[in-house]
């Protein structure tokens, strides 16, 4: 049995020892705080942590985490500044203008990572800068994680040049037609100012583009990686529909046009019929796949996916289809 002076000397050991180590995190992973954000403006923000325990592990990495959607993880943006105990602050920039964004700080030992507390933000709202086409058309811009889209269908009646594209309303013309032509739906002009053009595939592929000067048709990759940026091709269908139902059909399945986008259900042309508008937004990419098919994505008023193609197959280039460009 331990004397009773032993026991007290222990005791104070303990205690001695424990005063001059850090808490220890009882579930032996390290702690961290989350910073309030600071220095918001339409395209970055300054924000950090401070790693307040390291669990008796040695800290490998520590930063914060951030997404449009809540609880992010590292596996979303992410920026690492450094590792050890203490504070730590960074700036993230190419943000989108006027997003709400939710941001934790995080912090990696060999037990695992945890995280801080989750706070959000809203980037100031950017004057949006305008790009005219050939015809004279303005169309407006947005940031998605690295890259700039128009937020509007193109609907150019001309190529870069200058070169007439030819409108075909006829339906045997349009199907046997192997350059590029366009219309626009049901072939009533009202419908081009809100929907855009429906331009064949030729039209995306005429070597004298389409887009206005500095920016390209988006290419099947350049949509991946949009929808990526929104969480996969399963929930960003979402965030990049225009939101209520003043364009889309009921029931608009979970429409937050949370990135800016702005998708409008402009419907498509196959067999040379118009159909969908309301119901579908169709867009090609620029990227061919061969015998006279091509990808696209297509954004429908009851899902949130992002399809690609038709189930997932290239479809027939002589369909007609929205536009929407990225910035070179």
């Amino acid at each position: 049995m331990m004397k009773p002076t032993c026991l007290l000397v222990s005791m104070i050991f303990l205690i001695s020892c424990n005063k001059q180590n850090i808490p220890i995190n009882p579930k032996g992973l390290a702690t961290v705080n989350t910073d309030a954000v600071t220095n918001i403006t339409e395209s970055s923000v300054t924000c950090g942590g401070t790693v307040t325990s390291d669990g008796r592990e040695v800290v490998t990495s520590r930063g914060v985490c951030y997404n449009i959607q809540p609880n992010p993880t590292n596996q979303n943006y992410f920026l690492n500044q450094g590792s050890g105990l203490g504070h730590f602050s960074l700036t993230i920039t190419g943000l989108a203008s006027n997003t709400k964004y939710y941001i934790r700080a995080y912090v990696i030992d060999s037990s695992g990572i945890s995280y801080g507390a989750e706070k959000s933000f809203t980037t100031s709202e950017n004057p949006l800068q305008t790009i005219t086409d050939y015809d004279g058309n303005v169309y407006h811009q947005v940031t998605i994680g690295i890259q700039v889209w128009l937020v509007e269908n193109l609907q150019t009646t001309h190529y870069r040049d200058g070169t007439a594209i030819s409108y075909l309303a006829d339906p045997t013309l349009w199907l046997n037609a192997s350059y590029g032509v366009l219309a626009w739906y049901n072939n009533d002009i009202n419908n081009k100012n809100v929907y855009g053009a429906l331009y064949n595939w030729y039209a995306v592929n005429d070597p004298r583009g389409l887009a206005p000067f500095g920016w390209h048709v988006a290419t099947d990759q350049e949509w991946a990686i949009l929808a990526g940026n929104l969480g996969g091709d399963v929930n960003a269908g979402g965030l990049l529909k225009d939101i209520g139902m003043n364009y889309w059909a009921s029931p608009n399945t979970g429409a937050t046009n949370s990135s800016g986008f702005t998708a409008l259900p402009g419907g498509y042309r196959y067999n040379g019929a118009d159909a969908n508008l309301g119901y579908g937004a169709d867009f090609w990419t620029s990227t061919e796949s061969g015998g006279g098919y091509a990808w696209s994505r297509y954004l429908e008023y009851s899902s949130t996916i992002v399809y690609h193609g038709l189930n997932n197959y290239p479809v027939d280039e002589h369909g007609g289809k929205a536009v929407r460009c990225v910035h070179d």
